[in-house]
């Protein structure tokens, strides 16, 4: 492991990790990487990654200690095959950092109320989540409810 608890395939770009980065004050990202951040006990922020072969991959936050990386696909509007994809491409996003860089890390994603449809009992993105060990949440008004997946321990 790194000295931030990544392994050493990647690294943290420097001076990034304190930063809210493309999150506003008052915006929607910063309030659920807070309360994520308060539900596991660590600060998340957004951080980038630089592979070993040289490549980047941005998360919209991660512990420190690489105990968590989350994905925040908090789209509004009506619930379209956009915003579906949008959220498997971050549940790969998530377990392909966690095989390369944080193998012992929570994947947390987190949705918005218009996308929790996509994890009803029974749906095959909910059987997904729980298969690749990914922790969905819904954001809906300023509170956290687990949907999908295994819960944090």
């Amino acid at each position: 492991m790194s000295g931030t608890g990544f392994t050493t395939a990647v690294s943290v770009e420097s001076g990034r990790f304190d930063q809210w980065g493309r999150f506003a004050a008052g915006g929607s990202e910063r309030a659920v990487l807070s309360a994520l951040g308060e539900l596991i006990g660590f600060p998340i922020r957004p951080v980038r990654l630089r592979v070993s072969d040289g490549s980047r991959v941005e998360l919209d936050g991660a512990s420190a200690d690489a105990s968590a990386v989350v994905q925040l696909p908090l789209r509004g509007g009506e619930f379209t095959s956009a915003h579906r994809n949008k959220i498997m491409a971050d549940m790969f996003k998530l377990t392909w950092v966690r095989s390369v860089a944080a193998p012992h890390a929570h994947a947390l994603l987190c949705v918005s109320s218009t996308s929790a449809g996509a994890f009803r009992p029974g749906s095959w993105l909910a059987r997904a989540a729980a298969d690749m060990r990914v922790t969905v949440f819904v954001w809906s008004e300023d509170a956290l409810t687990h949907a999908a997946g295994p819960a944090l321990s």
